[in-house]
């Protein structure tokens, strides 16, 4: 891993993050997925009678079993569902993008950790003792959702067994001392010159559901119901802020999709040849500027702020076998706005 880690940066423009995106897509065959799962959620049997760890406290004495049974859709990553010692999960392996900065941020952190907390946060030497990053922000976003109270159902990160360390300097104690819910392996990407690539593979509890989109027609209560969950979650997120301050300096960032940036689109409509069309997205970007005059910079801001999932669509939204709304899963496209 350490010799992977320290790879030259990409030669793309930070601006151009959705080019980045497409050439740093994981591209790994089921077999290196399956190989990278055994070696961060598994221990093999040793043979020597010493205990072996597993996911979900399963048999010590036995390999567990690790298998893929569906290969699930995704924009940017690639997802899997798993099964690991006879139970489900969502095996996600992450963009190179975001592998990059949260390898990046991570090391930042534990060299600040080391140094004793002392230095400045400009001092390249001593770390920055509050580097984070969009994994980061989405494991703050599952640790806050996990209370029963907050009403919302969604995916919980599993901590990793056996160490692939996002920092290769770390030393055996230092390991020791995290609790980590991510692992980095080296990993094909689509583009050939970049693969492989340092890469974040990650466990997460399954949710159960079927995806609305799924289901050709659904009931006005079921969409009524999406509606009240989609707000449930939105206030469950406004106590995000104090429960871990540095999730808010994570999802202040920009965003391909984040609405905020609409205006942006506008390069873009030259590409829709139907005028009548072109015109109906010229119209909706003007009333857009109009509103927002600065590509949603609006302040002081007429609506409230917060971080937002940013993606909550009939893709993300589960129902049970009744159609009553199960779950929302998919926070990589969360941000403040």
């Amino acid at each position: 891993v350490g010799s992977q880690l320290s790879q030259p940066t990409i030669s793309v423009t930070m601006s151009d993050d959705e080019a980045r995106r497409k050439l740093l897509k994981p591209n790994p065959t089921e077999e290196q997925v399956l190989e990278a799962l055994r070696l961060s959620y598994a221990l093999p049997a040793t043979g020597d009678g010493s205990s072996n760890k597993s996911v979900e406290g399963a048999d010590a004495d036995a390999d567990v079993d690790i298998r893929i049974l569906k290969v699930l859709e995704s924009y940017d990553d690639r997802n899997y569902l798993v099964s690991v010692g006879g139970v489900r999960y969502l095996a996600k392996v992450h963009n190179g993008v975001e592998s990059e900065d949260y390898v990046k941020a991570y090391t930042e952190r534990r060299k600040h950790k080391s140094n004793g907390g002392g230095g400045d946060n400009n001092d390249a030497g001593s770390g920055v003792a509050d580097a984070t990053s969009v994994i980061d922000l989405q494991n703050s976003i599952f640790a806050h959702l996990s209370d029963p109270k907050r009403g919302v159902t969604t995916s919980r990160p599993v901590p990793v067994q056996n160490h692939r360390h996002p920092d290769p300097t770390a030393s055996e104690d230092e390991k020791d001392d995290d609790i980590l819910t991510v692992s980095v392996h080296s990993l094909p990407v689509v583009s050939s010159s970049h693969s492989p690539c340092p890469l974040v593979v990650r466990l997460l509890s399954w949710v159960e559901g079927r995806p609305m989109s799924s289901i050709p027609s659904l009931p006005v209560e079921c969409l009524a119901e999406a509606g009240v969950y989609l707000g449930r979650l939105r206030a469950a997120l406004d106590g995000l802020e104090e429960s871990d301050p540095s999730a808010v300096r994570a999802a202040t960032r920009y965003h391909a999709w984040d609405g905020r940036n609409a205006l942006d689109l506008r390069k873009f409509v030259t590409c829709i040849k139907d005028e009548g069309r072109r015109g109906l997205v010229t119209s909706v970007l003007d009333c857009f500027e109009r509103t927002f005059p600065k590509n949603g910079e609006h302040k002081p801001s007429p609506l409230p702020e917060g971080v937002v999932m940013g993606d909550f669509n009939d893709a993300n939204i589960l129902v049970d076998d009744e159609l009553r709304i199960s779950g929302v899963i998919d926070f990589g496209d969360s941000t403040y706005r």
